[in-house]
């Protein structure tokens, strides 16, 4: 048989080749058409941008998307830095959770108490730390956030991570999707969703999941109480082993950016926080559950008149059918600190803590993996600092309570000075070679507040979100609950008189006092424009704004506040700009969106209200503001029926609304519906007597009946 010809094999060779390509070049085409028509988002943490000709980085406000719905998604706070650091600068990045990150308070966070520690130490090196944390993110956020940081320069790596592996993205108890799943599937999921083509297939599969009622809203920890994870579950080996392998790739990254990595166990309220919820830790029969509950009852009465002793001997009682309840063994714990049985209460607190089924706080296998990872490492320059056990040390009987953590891992300033003092001892011996000016002693707590401008009135704000924060669940099921709740407003009440005239002028004078030795000091700028705003001083707070937005012209919030500002002034075409600003900088920012809608119903800009008012009822359906002004543009559109029912449904979601009552009654006596419009028109008296427009709706009831 003869030869096939060199160039029929060619061919051959060719049609192959191109059989094989044209998928590759159809997805790439199509990769490059999504981009085009901007679908989809960067999946980088940092994102690279131009400033006063400077190059510079700045944080991806979409970044986790990849790991949340829309609609939950949580943002970095916003920062800028330059791409190439300058020699005199000590850099740092700080990674973690909402406890890293500062909860409730950022400002006050452990980032800038280690900053103002290291600054005044050393005056003659320029201490730049920069906060990545993020709440209700983990370890598998954090490992992506980091390989992008690894390609910047930095001095040094502070790893404060751990709190919610069970309930954060793939964890076991997680409401954001996917539960515990194998890495494969995970990382392969991550990897898909890097590329525009992968976000349309999120999307669309998100389209179709019909069948799934997905949350809708941002909900706190109330969102998690229906997935509660026992002490026994197996999916618990799987976190704590994707636990151990990010943290591992974290560090790596680290190493890499020729970074000194200071990795810190997690410390967490022991003593002052009792579990969220409570599992059996068998199976009891009818007969033992009711002799387990007689025992449990007869030591709370037991223990509320005081009897410690007898509280403990029906605790122990309850204890022999079941020892697996977490709240049983917080309560049992409780009483043995009380009578001085501290070495017994010791490890029964800790046992609570392990065996709370929505688990919020970092449990003993998280702080055990972390030592692991870090210990003996120091050559690698990686360095293990362990926070726990130094607040321990800190604490009344090496129990962590209320004096370092508000709720279960949220540190107060003190905690957060604490934790910022121990990464800042640890740094000094790194700094102190560069330095020719170490004062040779640390700042103590009240001269770091004085530095921050922490004033009274910043912590009656600070308590007033946490009180608004405890009236939901899961801490309203607590047993502690009336304690905290008491301590909380006792430190209102006493906070209050500084948030009057003169304690906020005060607070703006010692904010500004700061702000002369720290110039760029963006936090200290921002807690500025909120005092002034508090202190009724808009015109101040507006330049104050502008003042930051200068500095950083992606801050999402600064543009809210700014647009809000100029509303107040009765500037609301100038205040569109703004809102416009704040949504580009996040999309799925929804305040936002509410707050511009809300501008745009009260100036009758309808056409463009509608498109803001789609916005802000698809990423908070629960928004009872936003349902009320659809209710208003479809009275302006004549559409009775479905002004009628968002008018229903923002009453639902805020029964004292006279707002909507209102607008009811008005709808009702539109179609002659007397008695109805009456009841709406006396529940808004009801509810606000001097709500505009009530009483000309009563004289038009009482005309249309004459």
């Amino acid at each position: 048989m003869r030869a096939e010809k060199p160039p029929a094999r060619r061919r051959r060779m060719f049609r192959w080749v191109a059989m094989g390509f044209a998928p590759i070049l159809a997805l790439a085409a199509l990769e490059c058409g999504l981009r085009w028509i901007g679908f989809g988002y960067p999946a980088r943490y940092l994102l690279e941008s131009k400033e006063g000709g400077e190059d510079r980085c700045r944080e991806n406000q979409q970044f986790t998307r990849r790991f949340f719905p829309p609609s939950l998604t949580r943002h970095p706070m916003a920062m800028s830095f330059a791409r190439r650091k300058p020699e005199s600068t000590w850099r740092v990045f700080l990674m973690g959770e909402s406890a890293a990150q500062g909860d409730p308070e950022p400002a006050f966070g452990m980032g800038r108490f280690l900053e103002v520690l290291l600054r005044e130490r050393f005056p003659d090196v320029r201490i730049e730390v920069l906060n990545t944390g993020i709440t209700a993110v983990n370890s598998h956020v954090i490992r992506e956030l980091a390989a992008d940081c690894a390609r910047e320069t930095a001095d040094a790596w502070v790893l404060y991570m751990g709190n919610n592996e069970v309930v954060g993205p793939y964890g076991a108890g997680t409401v954001f999707g996917r539960q515990a799943p194998s890495r494969f599937i995970l990382s392969a999921g991550l990897w898909l969703k890097e590329w525009r083509i992968g976000q349309a297939m999120d999307e669309l599969r998100r389209l179709a999941a019909r069948s799934e009622p997905p949350l809708r809203s941002w909900g706190g920890m109330e969102m998690f109480r229906e997935h509660e994870v026992a002490a026994d579950d197996p999916r618990l080996d799987r976190v704590r082993s994707l636990f151990r392998d990010n943290l591992e790739a974290v560090v790596r990254s680290g190493q890499a950016c020729g970074a000194r990595v200071l990795v810190g166990t997690v410390g967490v309220n022991v003593r002052d926080c009792a579990p969220f919820a409570s599992r059996h830790g068998r199976a009891l029969g009818e007969a033992e559950l009711a002799a387990w509950d007689r025992a449990f009852a007869a030591g709370a009465k037991a223990e509320e008149a005081g009897l410690y002793a007898d509280a403990l001997s029906h605790y122990a009682a309850a204890a022999r059918a079941d020892d697996g309840h977490a709240e049983l063994a917080f309560r049992m714990a409780r009483c043995m600190a009380r009578i001085g049985r501290i070495e017994e209460a010791r490890p029964a607190f800790h046992r609570a803590i392990e065996l709370d089924a929505l688990r919020f706080r970092a449990d003993a296998r998280i702080n055990e993996t972390i030592r692991h990872t870090a210990s003996g490492r120091e050559p690698q320059g990686i360095y293990l600092l362990d926070v726990a056990a130094g607040l321990a040390r800190s604490s009344p009987d090496e129990l962590p309570g209320r004096e370092f953590f508000f709720e279960h891992v949220h540190l107060t300033p003190e905690g957060n000075y604490r934790v910022g003092r121990q990464f800042a001892e640890k740094m000094a011996e790194w700094i102190r070679p560069r330095s020719a000016q170490d004062r040779g002693q640390w700042l103590d707590f009240d001269s770091c507040a004085r530095r921050l401008a922490l004033t009274p009135w910043n912590r009656h704000a600070i308590h007033q979100a946490l009180w608004e924060r405890m009236q939901r669940a899961p801490y309203t099921s607590q047993c502690d609950r009336l304690e905290r709740e008491h301590r909380c407003l006792d430190a209102l009440a006493q906070l209050r008189p500084y948030t009057k005239s003169y304690g906020t002028h005060r607070a703006i004078s010692a904010c500004r006092q700061e702000i002369l030795g720290q110039p760029d000091d963006l936090f200290l700028r921002q807690n500025l424009a909120r005092l002034l705003q508090a202190s009724g001083d808009s015109e101040g707070a507006l330049a104050a704004w502008r003042d930051v937005l200068d500095r950083l012209p992606h801050h999402p919030e600064a543009w809210l506040a700014h647009a809000v500002l100029l509303d107040e002034l009765g500037r609301g075409s100038e205040a569109g700009g703004s809102y416009r600003r704040a949504v580009e900088c996040r999309p799925a920012y929804g305040d936002a969106w509410a707050a511009w809608a809300d501008s745009l119903v009260r100036r009758q800009d309808w056409k463009t209200a509608e498109r803001a008012l789609s916005r802000a009822i698809a990423l908070d359906p629960a928004s009872a503001g936003s349902w009320l002004n659809l209710g208003l543009l479809h009275s302006h559109k004549g559409s009775v029926r479905e002004a009628q029912a968002c008018f229903e449904r923002s009453l639902t979601l805020h029964p004292a609304s006279a707002e909507a009552n209102l607008e009811l009654g008005r709808l009702a006596l539109a179609q002659h519906r007397h008695a109805e419009a009456e009841r709406y028109l006396r529940e808004a008296l009801r509810i606000d007597p001097d709500l505009p427009g009530v009483q000309a709706m009563r004289s038009a009831i009482r005309g249309d009946r004459e």
